[in-house]
């Protein structure tokens, strides 16, 4: 296969299923164990441009999943992970994401990302650890063409239970700079303000708070 330039060295066709199918077309069972063994492995170091996995699910309507990662039963303990991505490159990429790059480029009114965690208590729903940051940005949302208009935000926290703390952190918003001797901890920049409102805290029900 050394001199193959465009042919498939292995393709699996399936065939004369009606749309009621329900079956599996290729499938791969490890057996239990419990050492550090891997069940599938797919290796390729050579590839620069093209994919080392590529899935194509242009049908997918309602109810289907193009990949679908599921755990039910053990403890997922610290070390191990659901899904994992590593690179340890000195990676210099900036018009994609070098380690995830999510692209929606028709969608108009969809959820593109959601995160459920319906009995999360004491746990971190989403932990971004950054500690070599100097002049990047941990977090950066841009908006630059549309109009956002009554009802669109850029960035929205909401919380509609009735939550008690605020004692020794903020329910809602917690903003902490613990170690910051200089500079600036939280800025809001308006330049072009002319008769909008820059900041406004509504609080109607508000009595010895």
């Amino acid at each position: 296969a050394a001199a193959q330039t465009t042919s498939t060295l292995l393709q699996v066709i399936a065939s004369g299923y009606t749309t009621g199918y329900t079956g599996v077309v290729a499938e791969i069972t490890g057996v239990g164990t419990t050492g550090a063994g891997t069940v599938f492995r797919v290796s390729s170091a050579q590839t620069t441009a093209g994919n080392g996995v590529l899935i194509d699910s242009n049908g997918i309507t309602t109810g289907g999943v193009a990949l679908n990662v599921s755990h039910t039963t053990s403890v997922i303990g610290a070390g191990s992970s659901m899904v994992r991505i590593t690179s340890t490159g000195i990676d210099t990429g900036t018009t994609t994401g070098t380690l995830l790059d999510l692209a929606s480029t028709a969608s108009t009114a969809s959820t593109l990302v959601l995160l459920t965690s319906a009995t999360l208590a004491t746990g971190i729903g989403l932990s971004m650890v950054a500690n070599g940051l100097t002049t990047g940005e941990l977090v950066f949302l841009s908006h630059a063409t549309t109009v956002i208009a009554d009802g669109g935000s850029m960035l929205r926290v909401s919380s509609t239970s009735v939550d008690t703390g605020g004692a020794t952190n903020g329910t809602v918003l917690d903003l902490i700079g613990s170690g910051q001797l200089a500079g600036v901890c939280v800025l809001e920049t308006f330049a072009a303000l002319t008769t909008g409102t820059a900041h406004r805290i509504v609080a109607n029900a508000l009595t010895t708070g």
